[in-house]
């Protein structure tokens, strides 16, 4: 009898471990604000994170801003 309630204590433990972590996950997922939430109405030249930007547009967008640049060079040979 000892060994049963020792195993669903060990069961509920591990499940609400998993359910905090679930949880923890889950919040950190959702943006922290409803101005995180990225406008959809805008074109895609408006946004500097955007992946069809003209890419020096997104240059000269994020000097004007004052924001890092950070240029990648590679090779193709």
């Amino acid at each position: 009898m000892a060994g049963a309630k020792k195993t669903t204590t060990n069961v509920l433990v591990v499940t609400g471990v998993v359910l905090a972590l679930f949880a923890i996950v889950l919040v950190k997922s959702l943006p922290a604000s409803r101005e995180a939430v990225p406008n959809r109405s805008a074109g895609a030249g408006s946004s500097l994170t955007s992946v069809r930007n003209d890419a020096v547009a997104d240059y000269e967008a994020a000097l004007k801003a004052g924001k890092p640049v950070f240029v990648l060079f590679h090779s193709l040979s």
